[in-house]
């Protein structure tokens, strides 16, 4: 049973949020090789526990990888002093031609304060979508990742780091260097970025050249079921992205347990949950949850792949069979 308190400017006693996003990538050897190349860069293989389709991880269609000691800095208008947080981006290569890239950011490498856990809430919410100014921000939220020992820097919301960290990966899968001016050039906005992987494209470096952006999940979680705010669903429409003040706009899908709320709708989940233990290092508290999102992402890559390229083909009178167009299934089903 749950206490009577209300959810605090202190917020959860664990959090972790979760951006993912499914790239294009074509790989010229299979999973193994691309694996081998990745982590000559600095990136660390992974199991595939817990992914959800058992045909693909078994004939070894897709590999996970990680790179750690992705950082960032928000300097919000209502504190004096910067946020800073400091995660791990993890990386699906599936072998038809996509990658689900997941970059987690959890208490164990954040430096908040206490107070105003709505504010600085808003802001990592926001920082999924591309917006021309941060109206809660001091100045540009600014990331850091190393690659090949190369310092790469991107600057505004999550997506500038995909599409540096995305083109990075190309590059190295192509065997050329990576500068890091050219690939902060290349992400400067959401229009250089899909500038260039149309210019991919032309070249044949890519089947497609649109990113699918499935939003964050987080996680909220008390360390006892008395220290839990009273009643989730009248507090967690207030952390959801759009919507009237008291209106709910996701789905508790696990509304049949008593100290587990998970809530989902299109482009956002939240999980809240008291537990008796909580992660003490950069892990997510439960895996399960984040990979079966991932895995979410995973299917709906595949589907949007075959309906932008049947819009393409429809609005621009495109042969459907063409020798310039290479077929490739996007669910690797034939």
């Amino acid at each position: 049973m749950t206490s009577t308190r209300k959810l605090s400017d202190r917020g959860p006693e664990f959090f972790s949020i979760s951006y993912i996003q499914r790239r294009p990538v074509q790989l010229r050897r299979g999973t193994a090789d691309t694996v081998e190349t990745l982590k000559s860069a600095g990136f660390e293989e992974c199991s595939l526990d817990y992914f959800f389709d058992v045909q693909v991880s078994r004939r070894k269609h897709i590999a996970r990888l990680k790179l750690p000691g992705i950082t960032l800095s928000l300097r919000l208008k209502s504190e004096s002093h910067a946020f800073a947080a400091k995660g791990t981006l993890h990386v699906l290569v599936w072998s038809v031609g996509f990658m689900i890239m997941r970059l987690t950011l959890t208490d164990y490498g954040m430096q908040r304060r206490d107070h105003d856990f709505h504010g600085w809430f808003k802001a990592m919410h926001r920082l999924e979508h591309d917006l021309p100014a941060w109206p809660d921000c001091k100045e540009d939220p600014l990331w850091m990742a190393q690659i090949a020992n190369t310092r790469l820097y991107a600057t505004g919301g999550v997506r500038r780091l995909f599409d540096v960290v995305g083109n990075a990966i190309h590059e190295i899968l192509r065997g050329r260097e990576i500068h890091p001016d050219t690939l902060a050039a290349w992400a400067a906005s959401n229009e250089t970025a899909l500038d260039h992987a149309e210019e991919l494209v032309g070249r044949g470096e890519l089947r497609y050249p649109h990113p699918v952006t499935f939003g964050s999940h987080s996680e909220l979680i008390w360390r006892s079921a008395h220290a839990l705010p009273h009643d989730p669903d009248e507090w967690i429409c207030n952390l959801f992205g759009s919507g009237t003040e008291g209106e709910l706009l996701a789905t508790n899908v696990d509304e049949h347990l008593s100290d587990k709320w998970w809530y989902i709708s299109e482009f956002q989940s939240i999980l809240v949950h008291a537990a008796d233990e909580t992660p003490t290092d950069d892990r997510v508290h439960d895996a399960t949850r984040v990979q079966m999102i991932e895995y979410i992402a995973y299917r709906r890559a595949g589907l949007m792949a075959i309906q932008r390229e049947t819009q393409q083909i429809t609005a621009e009178r495109l042969p459907v069979a063409s020798p310039s167009r290479a077929r490739v299934s996007p669910t690797g089903c034939g």
